[in-house]
């Protein structure tokens, strides 16, 4: 598991996952070649292109993916909800 797509560095992002306590890793991709592959949303602050919040669900291949969910603390259950019905 992981947080998601992330356009830090691979040391940016292990520093931000272990600041943050996270469980997990966040997946760097500072070149945004995922982005440009699934044409996942992207916004620009300060000269930088990041990720908007996006959700991805992959079992063997994507199966599902969604933009921007709010509120970002309801996520995780909506994707439960997501996975229930879909199994």
């Amino acid at each position: 598991m992981t947080d998601g797509p992330s356009a830090q560095t691979l040391d940016d992002g292990a520093e931000f996952a272990e600041r943050n306590r996270l469980p997990f890793p966040v997946l760097s991709d500072p070149d945004l070649a995922l982005a440009r592959a699934l044409s996942l949303q992207t916004f620009e602050v300060e000269g930088e292109t990041l990720y908007k919040r996006a959700t991805l669900i992959a079992e063997r291949a994507p199966s599902s993916m969604s933009s921007t969910r709010f509120p970002p603390d309801r996520n995780a259950e909506q994707v439960v909800r997501w996975l229930e019905r879909e199994r």
